[in-house]
């Protein structure tokens, strides 16, 4: 089932609402010309071979799987209204299911074009990151979505960013803003545009993004689970931020429906997010030959229902340890506190059943003034651990946007310390002297 939809744009950047601040130097030469030469399409590598989380899908990433041409009148309307699937290889183009027209873009009159043999060339008229809008002659093209549930779309308030975003993305400088300098919005190096950019098969055949970045001797590897209303898009800088301070690779992975798999028409779900942090697993332990003894699991709010439920099961039984961030107890917990219970059938997430199957260290950090997950959430789970952890870090008067990340990235390399020594301590205050690195300014070449 799908749905129709015209993506639209969203300045909201999650990365901001947290209290971050940009420290990464990232070339900013990568503006959008009319053709699509010399796009991120080059930086892409697909891998072969047999059982593999790694992406072997030849499609452009970003672009709607299927379109819809609508609206289209006169004698020739059969052969051009309808839906479109995206073709292999680049640049991007649509094939009309059962026909012979195709959408493509132009380089010779920079915009998109509709080929039909009947009608010859049907043009656009602008040139944007994909064809979907208005187009000359007085019909539209959509981008067609898996539908989604209601549940779903509230508990999955996905980020709703144009393409364009992705390959090169503004953010407000805060400081010039409050200053009142007009020029205060600076450009970063876009997701499409990382060269740690590496493309996930879950399951169930969706591709999802993920960015592995990587320290110069690492022991521990993190595979991070974001929160919601936020993408992978929008936390890069945060990704680089915790490799560097705690001297670990990071692999970031979007969930289905997330970025460019929302924009290739994924939707979000439960199942989906679970999909896409087992692909992640596969793709460290199978596909890298990563020891899972140096894995960390760590999640972020909503991110902590894959991380726990990965951690729960065989298949990530063996990690080194969890790390969760302002966690919920349950969807449904979270929205009607303690009546939750009274819904469970219907609820998500059901963190507290699962969290005593964790076999494995847990640390979690939780603000006590968050209103969006209160930390009886964070409290309740920590109470039903099963196996010794460090002890917890309940940051007095902090909500759940604004956790201090000095503060946050400090107690993540205390934890991997711990592991990595054998040492765990459980109620008695101990602190190990592993101090966070300097901030430093990192370069993504």
């Amino acid at each position: 089932m799908y749905r129709e939809g015209i993506f639209c744009g969203n300045a909201f950047r999650c990365g901001q609402a947290r209290g971050f601040k940009n420290k990464c130097e990232h070339p900013t030469n990568n503006k959008r010309t009319s053709s699509f030469l010399g796009s991120a399409f080059t930086n892409i590598d697909y891998c072969e071979g047999g059982r593999t989380a790694i992406c072997e899908d030849l499609r452009p990433p970003g672009f709607p799987l299927l379109i819809c041409v609508q609206g289209y009148g006169g004698p020739e309307g059969k052969d051009i209204n309808g839906a479109y699937d995206l073709c292999d290889g680049e640049p991007p183009s649509w094939k009309k299911r059962g026909g012979s027209a195709e959408v493509s873009f132009s380089n010779s009159v920079c915009c998109w074009v509709l080929h039909v043999d009947v009608k010859g060339l049907l043009r656009s008229g602008f040139g944007g990151p994909t064809p979907i809008g208005p187009w000359e002659g007085g019909f539209t093209v959509v981008a067609c979505y898996h539908t989604n549930s209601v549940v779903s779309k509230l508990a999955f308030p996905a980020p709703e960013m144009e393409y364009s975003w992705y390959e090169t993305y503004q953010y407000a400088d805060l400081y010039e803003e409050e200053s009142g300098d007009e020029d205060y919005l600076i450009e970063g190096i876009g997701l499409l545009k990382r060269p740690d950019l590496v493309f996930l098969h879950t399951a169930a055949g969706e591709r999802i993004p993920a960015v592995h970045v990587k320290q110069p001797g690492a022991q521990w590897t993190i595979i991070y689970s974001h929160g919601n209303a936020e993408d992978l898009g929008e936390i890069l800088d945060y990704v680089d931020e915790l490799s560097y301070q705690t001297t670990a690779n990071v692999l970031a992975y979007d969930y289905v429906g997330y970025s460019l798999s929302r924009l290739e028409g994924g939707a979000p779900s439960e199942a989906g997010c679970n999909r896409s942090i087992t692909a992640a697993w596969i793709y460290l332990t199978e596909d890298l030959a990563v020891a899972s003894s140096s894995v960390v699991f760590f999640g972020r709010s909503i991110g902590c229902g894959p991380t726990i439920d990965l951690a729960s099961r065989f298949e990530g039984a063996m990690c080194a340890g969890v790390i969760l961030e302002a966690p919920l107890r349950s969807g449904a917990h979270v929205l009607i506190g303690n009546a939750g219970a009274l819904v469970q059938h219907f609820d998500i997430f059901l963190n507290s059943d699962k969290i005593g199957s964790v076999k494995r260290p847990v640390a979690i950090m939780h603000g006590t003034a968050d209103e969006m997950v209160p930390v009886s959430n964070g409290q309740y789970l920590y109470e039903h651990l099963s196996h010794p952890t460090i002890d917890p870090l309940w940051l007095e008067g902090y909500g759940h946007d604004d956790m201090p990340h000095e503060t946050c990235f400090a107690y993540v390399s205390k934890f991997l310390y711990s592991l990595g020594h054998e040492f765990l301590f459980t109620g008695s205050g101990e602190e190990l002297e592993e101090p966070v690195r300097d901030s430093q300014p990192c370069m993504i070449m």
